[in-house]
């Protein structure tokens, strides 16, 4: 459990679940702390401080009435939907699993259904997914977005190196990154190289542009190798140069109607493959970038 959050010695780690609804509620809203001065991303009242968090102020946090967060704890559940449901799991710092039984215990429809791997990888996408977008609607440039783009990626996908790349010209484009600064400079050498021994037009190639151009559009080193194979036998003795012989990559595209066209590209210096899940998250990292850019 995360510091910020520090939980309550009224709960006990050896407590049974009962398999209701109301039981995970009251017991992860009694393990929060008297002096906790957040849960999840709320911040309480000073006069609050101190004291047992109450139904009244979970349901404020959440944005519904206390008798209807009362109902939910009191085993007369009315009808929810996920999006309060994620609003609560924030809240009450709830863990994957606990997340994972409250939607099971609130929707009736997946009582019955055991959620697979790949729901569960997708479910956990989608809390710092809503969290990363309030950032990034206060951002203030093309550059801030993609950064924050980049960290995110860093912190959720955990690649070697995450870039940022804005085209300002033919050939060149402007770098924003998160990661070790010898990665930053190693993707700055790399396009020094094709750009002296190959063009101006080589960088862009490598950086498959214009060949993605729809936001969120995604390929892998793999991928552009097989479908660029010209592009593959052009930039090989440049990785080499810069000691990345066996990079895997992936690049996904952000464009906006406005003609900004960008790429966030994700590194692994080592070979590495790309599951269906780390895809859908870049790909929806890019889209998100070109609405907020719109």
């Amino acid at each position: 459990m995360d510091n910020s959050y520090p939980v309550s010695s009224v709960w006990r780690a050896d407590d049974e679940r009962s398999g209701t609804l109301g039981s995970l509620l009251k017991r992860c809203r009694a393990r929060l702390e008297p002096d906790c001065r957040s849960f999840g991303p709320h911040l309480r009242l000073p006069v609050r401080v101190g004291k047992a968090v109450t139904q009244e102020e979970l349901a404020e946090a959440v944005g519904i009435s206390r008798q209807w967060y009362a109902m939910l704890e009191n085993e007369r559940p009315p009808r929810v939907s996920a999006a309060l449901l994620a609003r609560l799991a924030e809240a009450l710092v709830m863990d994957r699993t606990e997340r994972d039984e409250l939607f099971r215990l609130a929707l009736p429809e997946l009582r019955s259904a055991q959620l697979t791997d790949r729901s569960r990888a997708l479910l956990g996408i989608l809390r710092p997914l809503r969290r990363l977008t309030r950032h990034l609607l206060a951002a203030t440039s093309e550059a801030e977005v993609l950064t924050m783009i980049c960290e995110h990626a860093m912190t959720e996908l955990r690649p070697d190196l995450a870039v940022g790349r804005t085209r300002v010209g033919v050939g060149r484009w402007e770098y924003a990154g998160a990661g070790d600064d010898s990665g930053g400079e190693r993707v700055q050498r790399l396009d020094e190289l094709l750009r002296e021994r190959k063009g101006e037009a080589a960088v862009d190639h490598a950086l498959c542009y214009p060949v993605i151009a729809q936001p969120g559009e995604i390929l892998t080193r793999y991928e552009r190798d097989h479908r660029l194979p010209d592009q593959s036998a052009t930039d090989r003795g440049e990785l080499d140069a810069v000691g990345w012989p066996d990079l895997s990559f992936a690049i996904a595209c952000v464009r906006t109607p406005r003609g900004f066209v960008g790429r966030v590209l994700l590194v692994h210096q080592s070979g590495h493959e790309y599951s269906e899940t780390e895809r859908a998250e870049l790909s929806t990292l890019a889209e998100l970038a070109s609405l907020v850019l719109r």
